[in-house]
């Protein structure tokens, strides 16, 4: 405390972040594969999985979805995700619709941290001519965007 007047005070303090290690690595790994085998058995949903142990703030209050920063939206064009994290593209090219991933370390490219994360691919879209019915929402977005 530097100095107090009453009910306001003055403070500063010195924060220092604890470098991560192998040990703490590996214990993540650990987790997140355990998380994963609930996931998988049926015990816990994803959605669940995420509100009680994801860290990522961004998608935690969402049941982890991930919002296309170009769109605002959860659909990803692949040139989209590979804009928004090139890793993400390998590893849901050999999955299908309502796979999860294994347990993957990365590496969060605006805070620089590592982590472990298990991605779940809830839909695809086949590649298709722009219609009203499937593509109604993309194309207002366009409309708005072209007014």
């Amino acid at each position: 405390m530097i100095e107090r007047r009453g009910e306001r005070v003055n403070v500063r303090h010195i924060l220092i972040i604890p470098p991560i290690t192998q040990a703490d690595l590996s214990k993540a790994a650990n987790l997140a594969d355990s998380i994963r085998n609930l996931i998988a058995i049926g015990k816990i949903s994803f959605a669940d999985a995420v509100n009680k142990f994801s860290m990522d703030d961004d998608s935690k209050n969402n049941g982890g979805i991930l919002l296309n920063p170009k769109t605002s939206t959860p659909y990803f064009e692949t040139s989209d995700l590979g804009d928004y994290d090139k890793t993400l593209v390998q590893l849901i090219t050999d999955m299908k619709t309502g796979d999860f991933s294994q347990a993957k370390i990365f590496t969060n490219e605006t805070t620089g941290k590592k982590g472990y994360r298990i991605i779940f691919l809830k839909s695809e879209t086949q590649p298709h001519k722009a219609n009203m019915k499937d593509d109604y929402d993309k194309i207002q977005a366009m409309a708005l965007q072209h007014k």
